[in-house]
């Protein structure tokens, strides 16, 4: 219709499209869903972490979310105001973002709009189902986005006897007129879509304060590490948050981590599978460019292991450092320059005095770092000891002083006190390189038909005390088969040689009993029951 006539007709009182239209109206909204619907682990915690999950960038297209609050003088306040504000002075809270907004018959239907592969709620639960709880909770709840605004009824059916709460949704169209805005500070610019809580319990104020610790980017507080693959917020905590939110339990964490890509499978968002657990956190580990923060991993996997308790999962995973020299780097920080990884499951085998006896400082771990270390190029106990080994140069008897074989042949006498003794060659070494490392001593075991050998570096035959110390030790391995310092029947072998040796030195002494008191620096004293008289 040409213009000047629409203006004549509408001028002469015939109504137009435009004015018969209300500027607002209303439609109730039903859904399949009941109040009991998904009932059992919808608490106030649940309800407000998935209202503010709606809300986050990767679900609402957005570049930012709010959390803002009213007290009942009608005052809105920011999220950093409320340490200051007393719980009963909290009137309502909002959750709302600055996204794309979404169509209000997503409240209808078990369908979610997400199509982004960061965004959480894939199933189309997440509104009703809050919506539900709140109910159950007698909290009262309203969504609003673009131009409409919903708050969830029960409306009451009977079938076959039995009554059943339909959840609906009573919406409120704007046509031709905008929403109203009960926070001025943002404005309907800003605020796209909206969550909003009033009729609050403790239980939902007490989430509404922890938000800085449930979810991520409440506060300005930055990770200690970001890669590909996540974020690692605290080096403690054992705490775990997929897109942004905190997942509760104990997830046998050492540290805390963020999964912002990661996709939960099952609808129950408290629940991660195990192996998919461990496989993002090697990813995140593996990743790692800072060596304080290996460093730090690395001891702490020492200590738990140590502690005895439960197995933290970083100590379960085989890690493919992206940076294998940093990892070596940051475990010789650790643990020293001269440290060396051994597999945990073979520490029985090697006993740390053993592993000091010949000159190495071993670095016990849980079989998978142990692995990865390896991998990265830390020397293990078995390489530093072919090491030693390779290091070791014969001195032949006739470079030797008169006082060096004399000093073997007094060795020699020891052989009487030592049970089940087996005869052995004794050969004296020197080091080819004196700034490598290198063994007071050796045992090296032969097959049947061969004498075994004893082996003692040539500066240990300076001092009698030093020589038999070396030559004790490894004489007690060989007639042990080679069992391990840490062993009972290693120490039960050398007490018994150290006893006899003590024996037979004092059984050459002869004195009275008070110069034996005298000579000790004892008081006479009275004898007591249970005190052996000297004789």
């Amino acid at each position: 219709m040409p213009g000047y006539l629409k203006s004549a007709l509408i001028e002469a009182g015939i109504p137009s499209e435009k004015s018969t239209v209300p500027d607002k109206y209303q439609e109730r909204l039903p859904t399949s869903l009941t109040l009991k619907y998904g009932e059992q682990g919808w608490d106030e915690r649940r309800i407000f972490l998935d209202a503010v999950q709606n809300h986050l960038p990767s679900d609402s297209g957005g570049s930012a979310f709010y959390l803002r609050f009213q007290t009942k003088d009608g005052q809105w306040h920011a999220y950093n105001e409320l340490k200051d504000v007393q719980d009963d002075q909290i009137k309502t809270i909002k959750i709302s973002d600055n996204g794309r907004g979404y169509d209000y018959q997503n409240l209808q239907f078990l369908n979610s709009s997400k199509e982004d592969s960061d965004a959480s709620g894939k199933f189309g639960e997440g509104m009703k189902m809050v919506a539900a709880a709140a109910l159950r909770a007698d909290i009262a709840v309203e969504y609003g986005s673009r131009k409409w605004r919903a708050v969830p009824a029960i409306v009451k059916h009977t079938v076959d006897g039995r009554e059943i709460n339909q959840l609906v949704f009573d919406v409120t169209h704007y046509v031709n007129e905008e929403p109203p805005i009960d926070d001025k500070h943002y404005g309907q610019s800003q605020e796209v879509s909206t969550t909003t809580f009033s009729n609050l319990t403790p239980e939902l104020i007490q989430q509404f304060r922890d938000a800085t610790k449930n979810v991520i980017g409440v506060d300005s507080k930055r990770p200690e590490a970001s890669t590909s693959a996540g974020d690692i917020m605290h080096l403690n905590g054992g705490m775990l948050y997929v897109r942004r939110l905190l997942i509760p339990g104990d997830h046998r964490l050492m540290n805390s981590y963020h999964l912002p890509h990661f996709d939960i499978k099952s609808r129950d968002r408290s629940h991660i599978d195990q192996d998919d657990l461990e496989h993002e956190i090697a990813k995140i580990l593996s990743e790692v460019k800072e060596a304080h923060i290996i460093r730090t991993l690395l001891l702490q996997i020492k200590l738990s292991m140590e502690s005895g308790g439960s197995n933290p999962v970083e100590s379960t995973i085989e890690y493919a450092p992206h940076n294998k020299e940093l990892w070596k780097q940051a475990f010789h920080e650790a643990f020293g320059e001269n440290a060396s990884v051994m597999n945990v499951t073979r520490s029985g085998e090697v006993s740390m005095g053993q592993a000091n006896h010949v000159g190495l400082k071993v670095i016990t771990m849980p079989p998978r770092t142990a692995a990865t270390l390896e991998a990265v190029g830390v020397p293990t106990y078995e390489s530093e000891l072919k090491e030693i080994v390779d290091n070791m140069q014969e001195v032949s008897m006739e470079d030797l002083t008169e006082e060096e074989l004399e000093m073997i042949d007094r060795l020699s006498y020891i052989d009487q006190f030592m049970p089940y003794n087996r005869e052995a060659d004794l050969f004296i070494f020197k080091t080819k390189d004196e700034n490598e490392k290198s063994a007071l001593g050796l045992c090296k075991q032969k097959g049947k038909e061969e004498k075994e050998e004893i082996w003692i570096r040539r500066d240990q035959l300076e001092a009698f005390e030093r020589a038999a110390f070396v030559y004790m030790h490894e004489k007690t391995h060989q007639n042990t088969g080679g069992a391990p310092d840490s062993s009972s029947e290693f120490r039960d072998y050398l007490t018994l040689v150290a006893a006899r040796l003590s024996i037979d030195q004092l059984s050459g002494i002869k004195v009275s009993s008070a110069e034996g008191s005298r000579h000790l620096g004892l008081k006479k004293a009275k004898p007591k029951m249970g005190m052996i008289r000297l004789p």
